[in-house]
C-alpha cells in the first residue's frame, strides 16, 4: 500500500507475517509498517483478536518527521519494521485515547490530537529497550512447510529433522514463542483455511473438512467450534450475512 501505518494489538494472539519472517504478536505489541512492507496477520490461537490500525499518509508522516527534525528516517531503513511491546500502563492510555478519537467527529482539534498521539507512539518505538521477538529461521522454515502442506498428513518429526533440530526442541520453541504445540498449530492453519473456504466457496462442509486435512468431519466440527465458538454452518451463514450488508451499504 502507499501509506504508513501503526498496529497496536489490544487482545488475542496471532502471528504477523512480515517481509518473509514470522513474528508472534499479543496484547501491547506496537509495530510501525512502511509502504514497501509486505505483511498479513494470521489469527492462529484466538478468535477474540482485536487491534488498532492507524493509517498514516505519506504527507502526514513527512510533516511529523519534519517536526521531529528527521529522527524518524532511521525507521525507514531496517529490513523488518520497528516493533516492540509497550507497558501495560501505556497500553491502557493509548486504548482510551484511540477509542475516543475514533468516535470523535472530524475537526481541526481531532486532527491535532491524533498527530500528538502519533508522535507519542513514535517515541514509544524510538525509546524501546527491546524489539519484538523474531522466530528463529528454522522455525520460519517449519511454519512454511506446515502452511504449504496442511492438506496432507504432516510428519512433524521428519520436518524437524530436515530443519536440523530435534522434535523435542521444536515442541519447546513452539510453546515458548507461540504458546501452542506444533500439532495445535497445524490444526489452527487447517481451521483458518476452512473458514476462508466457507466464506469464499459453496463447497459443502464435508468436502471442506477433507480438503483442509481433516479425516473426520465430526472432529473437524468440534475443532472448528472450539476455535470460532460457532459451528461451520452458522459461521458461513453469519459471514454471508455480513457480505450481503456490505454490498447493500455501498449500493
Amino acid at each position: 500500500h502507499d501509506f504508513y501505518e501503526f498496529t497496536l494489538v489490544e487482545s488475542g494472539v496471532s502471528i504477523h507475517y512480515i517481509n518473509g519472517h514470522y513474528i508472534p504478536t499479543a496484547r501491547s505489541n506496537l509495530t510501525f509498517i512502511r509502504p514497501a512492507d509486505c505483511h498479513c496477520y494470521m489469527y492462529y490461537k484466538s478468535s477474540e483478536y482485536t487491534m488498532f490500525n492507524i493509517r498514516i499518509s505519506v504527507e502526514v508522516f513527512n510533516e511529523i518527521n519534519d517536526f521531529l527534525r528527521g529522527v524518524l528516517d532511521r525507521m525507514r531503513e531496517p529490513e523488518l519494521p520497528v516493533s516492540t511491546f509497550i507497558s501495560e500502563r501505556s497500553m491502557e492510555r493509548y486504548s482510551a485515547v484511540l477509542r475516543r478519537l475514533a468516535d470523535a467527529p472530524a475537526s481541526v482539534c481531532r486532527g491535532a490530537e491524533m498527530k500528538s498521539a502519533l508522535c507519542d507512539l513514535f517515541f514509544e518505538l524510538l525509546n524501546a529497550e527491546e524489539p519484538a521477538p523474531i522466530l528463529p529461521e528454522w522455525m520460519d522454515a517449519i511454519i512454511d512447510v506446515i502452511r504449504s502442506g496442511y492438506t496432507e498428513d504432516i510428519d512433524l518429526k521428519s520436518i524437524s529433522c530436515n530443519a536440523g533440530v530435534s522434535h523435542e526442541h521444536v515442541c519447546r520453541c513452539f510453546r515458548k514463542y507461540l504458546g501452542i504445540t506444533p500439532s495445535q498449530y497445524v490444526n489452527a492453519v487447517r481451521l483458518e483455511k476452512a473458514a476462508n473456504l466457507l466464506v469464499m466457496t459453496k463447497k459443502d462442509i464435508l468436502q471442506i473438512s477433507y480438503e483442509v486435512g481433516f479425516n473426520n468431519v465430526s472432529y473437524f466440527c468440534r475443532q472448528f467450534g472450539d476455535r470460532f465458538h460457532i459451528s461451520p454452518s452458522k459461521y458461513r451463514a453469519l459471514r454471508e450475512g455480513e457480505k450481503w450488508r456490505k454490498i447493500h451499504e455501498t449500493t
